[in-house]
């Protein structure tokens, strides 16, 4: 039965639109590095507004990461 846990650290960029634009592996188990990668990239965030206006944001996000063979769950633990 496959069951894994972890915390995965990656870098994170999200556009003026709140679209994930760049992502990297900051630290993770090899084994659920690539599937957090997948899944994180297709988040939708709430864009950063500043003076009334919409920036692009970079930062970190650590998010605890379980997964089996049915589901994937996350829970962000730390965001930028």
């Amino acid at each position: 039965m496959l069951h894994l846990v972890g915390t995965v650290v990656l870098a994170i960029a999200v556009d003026t639109d709140g679209n994930v634009t760049c992502l990297r592996v900051v630290s993770a188990n090899p084994l659920i590095a690539a599937s957090a990668l997948n899944s994180i990239s297709k988040w939708k965030f709430k864009p950063y507004v500043s003076d009334g206006r919409k920036k692009n944001f970079c930062g970190r996000i650590a998010v605890q990461y379980e997964a089996n063979e049915r589901e994937v769950h996350y829970d962000v633990v730390e965001a930028p």
